[in-house]
């Protein structure tokens, strides 16, 4: 993560690079006006069948906007995932959420997250499409 700011484009402000704890390589965020929502690609169980560089499980989880993003890694709290089970599929990521075109929510009751499922072996290639899970978020903030 960065902070970047361009209020004037005459003077473009890159921030210093920080890792995220928490977060994997292939996490993504959006925003609602309480909430910075992020889906990440995880490796839950061991992974030994190509593809290896895949990871199993799209994690969603969210904190409060209040708190440092790049703050202690408990601060996030996981709402669900698509994993094996849930999908059918042994590979679940290049997880997103649908927002508006400034990466924001587009409602507070419910979060699309869409990702891409993949079998293993020989024809994991050819197995690519695009899922998504819906998440009822007024169930869960209730």
């Amino acid at each position: 993560m960065r902070e970047i700011k361009l209020n004037d484009l005459d003077n473009i402000v890159l921030g210093e690079e920080q890792a995220i704890p928490f977060l994997s390589a292939n996490s993504y965020p959006a925003m609602s006006d309480k909430y910075i929502y992020m889906v990440s690609e995880t490796r839950v169980s061991p992974i030994k069948e190509i593809p290896t560089w895949v990871g199993d499980v799209c994690r969603l989880a969210y904190k409060p906007r209040t708190e440092d993003l790049a703050g202690d890694k408990d601060g996030w709290i996981e709402i669900g995932h698509a994993g094996p089970e849930e999908t059918g599929f042994p590979r679940n990521h290049n997880p997103g959420i649908l927002t508006d075109t400034k990466g924001y929510m587009l409602s507070d009751d419910e979060l699309v997250m869409y990702f891409t499922p993949a079998m293993t072996g020989e024809n994991w290639l050819w197995s690519y499409d695009l899922y998504s899970a819906t998440f009822n978020l007024k169930s869960y903030f209730k």
